[in-house]
């Protein structure tokens, strides 16, 4: 696979990002780290701003993401658990 860096942002360093996926103009990113730090963010794409987050409990580690019939859905990591957001 050929691809080409054409930009960069900045990143919150205390997100570890597990999923990252771009619908409608908006960045979408799942983040996973145990003790209430996973959460599921809503990011400018041109600055990498969080304009929205929603941390997940603290029992959950978040994993991967994608969108699916105008849902956005996040997994977890060990708990075999999906959650289901409107974005």
């Amino acid at each position: 696979i050929m691809f080409e860096v054409v930009g960069q942002m900045e990143h919150d360093p205390t997100a570890f990002t597990q999923g990252l996926t771009y619908h409608n103009g908006v960045l979408y990113e799942s983040t996973g780290l145990y003790g209430g730090k996973s959460s599921i963010r809503k990011l400018d794409p041109q600055t990498g701003k969080a304009l929205q987050v929603v941390n997940m409990d603290a029992q959950y580690f978040g994993e991967g993401m994608t969108f699916c019939n105008g849902l956005l859905i996040q997994i977890t990591w060990k708990k075999k658990k999906g959650f289901m957001y409107n974005a």
